[in-house]
C-alpha cells in the first residue's frame, strides 16, 4: 500500500473532504478516546478496495482531533499497547491485512 509523507491533521482532513484520499477512513485512537472507537477486530462489512489510515502523532492526537475526525473517519483501536508512531504504520497495515484476509 501507498505510505504518505507526515501531514498536518488539517491538510489530511481537508483531502478525506475532497475524496482526494481513499474512504473509508479508519482514524486509529487510543481505547480511551471516546465511545465512538472500536477494536478493529470490531470492523464489519467486506473489505473495501481501498481506505486511508490515519496515524496520529507522538502523544496521540487531541480531543480536537478526535471529535473533528469523527465526523469523517471510524475510530479505530488496536487495543491499549503504546506503539511508536513511526513502527504503527507497518503494525496497523499488517492488522488490517489480517482482519480483511489479505494473506
Amino acid at each position: 500500500p501507498a505510505m504518505l509523507e507526515p501531514e498536518s491533521f488539517d491538510v489530511v482532513t481537508s483531502l478525506i473532504d475532497e475524496r482526494q484520499l481513499p474512504v473509508p477512513a479508519l482514524l486509529l485512537a487510543e481505547p480511551r478516546a471516546g465511545a465512538a472507537v472500536i477494536s478493529l477486530g470490531e470492523l464489519e462489512g467486506d473489505p473495501p478496495r481501498e481506505a486511508s489510515l490515519l496515524i496520529g502523532p507522538e502523544g496521540g492526537w487531541t480531543p480536537e482531533e478526535i471529535a473533528a475526525a469523527s465526523e469523517r473517519c471510524r475510530l479505530v483501536t488496536l487495543g491499549g499497547r503504546t506503539i511508536r508512531s513511526d513502527a504503527m504504520a507497518l503494525v496497523a497495515v499488517s492488522a488490517l491485512f489480517a482482519k480483511w484476509k489479505e494473506y
